[in-house]
């Protein structure tokens, strides 16, 4: 079952895809998730972002070739650091869409760097 998030003319909501459909159903993945009666095509479905998170929490320095490419060492332990969430994080996508998430590191400068295509 691949579980989508998508807007519609009338409302956001969840479906599921099935084959090139989308099936619209009720209320979320977490909570009752029922089958509805409308289908849309997938060409036609506006995805969205999974989830709207109300934060991100990443790992600095958490794979080894990275540290490395960067000539840092890795910590002791790992550090953690919060990014707040902004519009860009959460617009539409269109089917078969890739997004790629890159968090470049200089100094004590954090940027986070996102590609789509």
């Amino acid at each position: 079952m691949q579980i989508v998030r998508l807007k519609t003319a009338v409302n956001t909501s969840y479906g599921v895809l099935e084959g090139g459909v989308v099936v619209e159903y009720s209320g979320t993945p977490w909570s009752p998730f029922r089958r509805g009666r409308r289908r849309l095509p997938l060409k036609h479905a506006v995805l969205l972002a999974p989830t709207l998170p109300s934060k991100i929490i990443g790992v600095e320095l958490n794979y080894r070739d990275r540290v490395a490419e960067m000539g840092r060492l890795a910590p002791d332990e790992p550090r953690f650091f919060l990014k707040p969430i902004t519009p860009a994080g959460v617009g539409p996508l269109a089917a078969g869409d890739r997004v790629e998430v890159r968090i470049e590191e200089i100094g004590s400068l954090r940027n986070t760097v996102v590609k789509l295509g």
